[in-house]
């Protein structure tokens, strides 16, 4: 199943994910990202103004996608 972007958002209110360990179109500090650039969808993990190994999507579905089985992977493993 792809996720789009408001399904992506929706997805994670509705299992009550905490809103601290991620942010959709804002690069914010100790979380998982997603942004759009350039055309491009990016996924990374921002630390003190750094971010940690970016990947880059074509895809909305596929990043946002991906973006969601990254943050249930590292809440499930706090």
């Amino acid at each position: 199943m792809l996720l789009t972007k408001i399904e992506l958002i929706n997805v994670l209110h509705k299992n009550k994910i905490p809103e601290y360990c991620y942010s959709i179109d804002n690069e914010k500090n100790e979380s998982l990202c997603l942004l759009q650039e350039n055309g491009k969808w990016i996924i990374f993990y921002s630390e003190r103004g750094e971010r940690s190994d970016p990947e880059y999507y074509d895809s909305e579905e596929v990043a946002c996608t991906k973006f969601f089985k990254e943050v249930i992977d590292m809440i499930n493993h706090l």
